[in-house]
């Protein structure tokens, strides 16, 4: 999990906001998510939050079940739109994989 510090984008003028810049090294067949808060703040009937562990989980389990990107998306917007009780904010989910052979150099 990378959780770089600072205001979300788009949120201030870039004058007044100074943003961490992240370079991350993938391995061949790795896939990292990212996504906005509305997927992990959803709210269930019991008042509980979906979360970072059960978005995890989903995630771990739609790239076990599924190859294409946009159908791992569908997946998690489904698990997040089951569990919680009615949409209050935004969500979304951008996938990156690294395609390839993971045995080459």
């Amino acid at each position: 999990v990378i959780k770089p510090d600072g205001a979300a984008l788009g949120m201030m003028p870039e004058e007044f906001v100074n943003f961490e810049t992240l370079c991350i090294s993938l391995d061949p067949g790795s896939t990292v998510m990212m996504y906005t808060d509305g997927m992990t703040e959803a709210i269930n009937s019991f008042e509980e939050e979906f979360g970072v562990p059960r978005l995890i989980e989903a995630f771990s389990k739609a790239c076990k079940e599924r190859s294409e990107n946009s159908r791992i998306i569908d997946d998690l917007m489904d698990s997040v739109s089951r569990f919680e009780r009615e949409q209050a904010d935004d969500q979304t989910v951008v996938l990156i994989h690294r395609g390839g052979d993971p045995d080459a150099q």
